[in-house]
């Protein structure tokens, strides 16, 4: 995955002015992916800060697979308890049936339990789950985007904020957070081996 744009400054809401990001319009060339995992105060992701300065044609936006998964879990813990085995295979069929981007298979896992739950915790529980995935359905075709071959989790997007993180560590350093934000920038370009088409799309602009 390009490690480009993988940082969001303390405060999201300035991210559209982020001159880092504003560059991306330039190099964005392939469909790049945005794994959302987070959400802000207000319900805002910090994938959604990144997507307003995107080509919006040329960026998919990916939900975190174990920050889905993890919902998938806490609905299971709340209907079928911690250490329930059923509830576990429950939890694998829903869990498979999104890896393989087959979502009627999915959806029937959930209203079908959700069809024999009686316990208003539960049955809420179940509520969310179901509306939570269905408000984010094309987020989360993981099949399809494993088949475009795009990164489905996160991770990699965190060990590169810790190798691009590290270009400003070395001994002696100090930097001002404009001088930071442009070495990170210049910094993504290089281990994203999108410096020429930079420079190439720059020159003819």
């Amino acid at each position: 995955m390009r490690r480009l744009g993988s940082r969001i400054e303390e405060q999201p809401e300035r991210a559209a002015e982020l001159r880092p990001l504003q560059a991306l319009r330039v190099v964005v060339e392939r469909p790049l992916p945005i794994i959302v995992k987070q959400l802000l105060p207000g319900g805002r992701h910090h994938g959604m800060q990144l997507v307003r300065v995107l080509p919006r044609q040329k960026t998919t936006v990916i939900l975190d697979f174990y920050h889905a998964a993890e919902h998938v879990h806490q609905a299971r813990r709340v209907v079928f308890g911690e250490e329930n085995e059923p509830g576990k295979a429950w939890a694998g069929q829903v869990i498979d049936a999104l890896l393989k981007d087959d979502w009627d298979r999915m959806w029937q896992q959930l209203a079908s339990q959700r069809s024999r739950v009686r316990g208003p915790a539960k049955r809420r529980s179940l509520d969310h789950l179901m509306q939570y995935l269905a408000a984010r359905r094309e987020k989360v075709r993981y099949g399809s985007f494993k088949e475009a071959g795009l990164k489905i989790g996160s991770g990699p997007t965190e060990s590169g904020c810790k190798s691009e993180a590290r270009r400003l560590k070395g001994i002696g350093m100090r930097w001002t957070a404009r001088n930071a934000e442009a070495v990170m920038a210049l910094e993504g370009l290089h281990q994203s081996h999108l410096w020429p088409t930079y420079w190439r799309r720059s020159l003819a602009a």
